[in-house]
């Protein structure tokens, strides 16, 4: 049986607007409240309610894309610290936060100078399909189309969907990375401007390892980066791209990464 639930995908928008789109799912679930109020005031008066709705059966809170929601309104994370210490304490609400921004969501939400940092009862980090379950969008390929496909899509469901919609792998790398007018053509830059404060200098660095700097002076030459800065910027990088030991160093394999897939060709 499915539990009760609000499920609020937040976008971009003002503050304003994103209460009242708020507003609105809330009281599609409780018509009788919207004879009293079409807009919550506040914030703190809409998680205040809700709160009050959760009697003796769990209510799950989902707030989805986060970030968004955040930057429309900083202090948000502050008014959801108050209610987690409060209202919700005393209820049975059960807040779930999400976001495809790695960066937000590590920093502003678990980090430790984040209103939120220490309230958390549970992370969960959803990472990319292994090639298996990445194989299973080209039913019809050959091994070695699957191995092409998952080289360029990294186990990403959104890019292996994109490429699973032409007739074959080859023609979907070819017009989704390659053609200005591609899906996913400019997809490597937007990453970097969405998850990095500094995304020019990231992409020096990751352009001195995919052409040969393995070691931290190599790069910082490389990249015209002083060294303490590089190695800063690498273990971001590190942690972003998920990259594992597995026999080779973290930072050649950043380099394969990005010389290996098609996304090379367009970040340097």
């Amino acid at each position: 049986m499915d539990k009760e639930h609000f499920f609020y995908i937040a976008i971009e928008q003002n503050d304003k607007a994103a209460l009242e789109s708020f507003s609105e799912i809330v009281m599609q679930r409780y018509p009788s409240a919207k004879s009293i109020i079409d807009v919550f005031p506040s914030w703190d008066k809409a998680f205040e309610y809700i709160a009050a709705q959760s009697g003796n059966e769990r209510l799950i809170l989902a707030i989805d894309e986060y970030p968004y929601l955040a930057g429309s309104n900083p202090s948000i994370s502050s008014v959801l610290q108050k209610h987690i210490d409060t209202s919700f304490k005393k209820s049975n609400l059960f807040l779930l936060l999400c976001g495809s921004s790695m960066s937000f969501m590590e920093n502003q939400v678990l980090g430790y100078k984040s209103p939120l940092y220490g309230r958390r009862t549970a992370q969960f980090k959803i990472e990319p399909f292994d090639y298996f379950d990445s194989s299973l969008f080209f039913k019809d390929a050959t091994n070695a189309e699957k191995v092409l496909a998952y080289g360029a899509a990294g186990g990403i469901p959104q890019y292996l969907g994109i490429l699973a919609e032409e007739s074959n792998v080859e023609k979907g790398i070819g017009g989704s990375f390659f053609k200005k007018t591609g899906a996913l053509y400019e997809e490597p830059e937007n990453l970097l401007k969405q998850e990095l404060r500094e995304p020019a200098v990231y992409n020096s660095i990751i352009s001195a390892i995919a052409h040969g700097a393995t070691q931290l002076n190599e790069i910082s030459t490389k990249s015209g980066e002083e060294s303490k800065k590089c190695s800063k910027y690498l273990k971001t990088l590190i942690d972003l791209l998920n990259v594992k030991y597995d026999g080779t160093s973290k930072i050649e394999k950043i380099g394969k990464i990005y010389e290996k897939s098609s996304f090379s060709t367009r970040f340097f």
